[in-house]
């Protein structure tokens, strides 16, 4: 059987309507409170980003119970036994559990918890800084320590990532905030910060013992999967799932998915069908122009098509004083044109 590699994940978008039964009240993708919203997941194939499956549900609804009914999808599709990819804000134990029980593999980020705490209580994060650990993702360097782990029943690896150009900022980011609230506080008795109010002891003395606490985790990441595959490659795979949350970008930019300006549910569905019809139509160009490796964004290039345009003239309906024409085009609209749709006639 075929071995799968896919991309999951789930975003909201608000509505400009007041009479929908899948809008819910809620804070969206962009910190912005009292929306109404409506949640839409997607499904994608890891390599090229090729749109699998979407489905819509009311905007109260947990990611998890989203990827819950996603992890049926895939399988109804005959789309099994393959590696599943997809972010922190998704995994459960119980999501990775219905997978491993269906032949699926998981690759997932994996929030900072008591149980991870507990993991890396005795793992030397200082020796993890060696060559042998690097992993050169993007412009970013991870210093990376595989480890057993189980989230829930199922066994498997857990990558400690390690970011010490992060490491170091956020460290010095936190010792600028505690000086200058220690500096208000015995200057102008200033109140201490909420979020720094953990650093301070009984006598608003710095708790030195509490920043070396927090420190220990500072540009850390963690990533846990049951696959037998190599760190390098883990680290890779999880982060190669960005090309969904470019497909998000795409869908609320330029083919209008946010705001969604319908009231009745049955449009709203047609209208965010229509929206992944046409992210497969762009998806399409954007693989036809890699091959040429023209690697711009697929937004922008559209954009810079927009301007072409098709004049038709008759008179009284005649088709000998009738004409068509197109204006002219610039070498690269001709270009791009001849690549993404090669048999069109202007």
């Amino acid at each position: 059987m075929k071995i799968h590699r896919v991309s999951y994940d789930a975003t909201n978008t608000h509505l400009a309507g007041t009479h929908s039964s899948l809008a819910n009240k809620g804070k969206d993708k962009e910190g912005v409170r009292n929306r109404k919203l409506i949640q839409i997941g997607l499904g994608v194939t890891r390599s090229l980003g090729i749109p699998i499956f979407h489905h819509t549900r009311e905007g109260n609804i947990h990611d998890t119970m989203m990827f819950r009914e996603a992890i049926q999808q895939f399988n109804e599709m005959g789309i099994r036994k393959g590696l599943m990819v997809f972010d922190r804000g998704i995994t459960s134990k119980t999501c990775v559990s219905e997978l491993s029980n269906t032949g699926w593999h998981s690759l997932a980020g994996i929030p900072l918890h008591r149980g991870i705490k507990s993991a890396i209580s005795n793992l030397d994060l200082e020796g993890m800084q060696k060559f042998r650990n690097i992993v050169i993702q993007g412009d970013t360097e991870f210093f990376v320590k595989p480890i057993k782990f189980k989230v829930g029943s199922v066994s498997g690896k857990l990558m400690v990532m390690q970011n010490s150009r992060k490491r170091q900022e956020i460290a010095r980011l936190r010792r600028l905030k505690l000086i200058k609230a220690r500096d208000e506080l015995r200057d102008y008795g200033t109140d201490i910060p909420d979020e720094l109010e953990i650093f301070f002891n009984k006598t608003k003395s710095i708790n030195w013992h509490a920043i070396t606490r927090a420190e220990r985790f500072d540009g850390l990441s963690f990533i846990f999967t049951d696959a037998k595959i190599a760190a390098e490659e883990a680290v890779h795979l999880y982060f190669a799932k960005d090309i969904i949350e470019r497909c998000f970008k795409l869908e609320k930019s330029i083919l209008n998915l946010r705001p969604i300006r319908f009231w009745l549910d049955s449009k709203i569905k047609v209208h965010v069908l229509i929206c992944h019809l046409a992210l497969s139509l762009l998806t399409t160009c954007r693989i036809r122009l890699q091959k040429y490796s023209i690697n711009e964004d697929i937004g922008g290039i559209f954009k810079k098509l927009n301007s072409i345009y098709k004049v038709y003239f008759s008179i009284d309906q005649s088709r000998d004083a009738s004409f068509s024409k197109v204006n002219t085009l610039s070498k690269y609209q001709t270009s791009i044109l001849k690549i993404i749709a090669p048999k069109l006639e202007m």
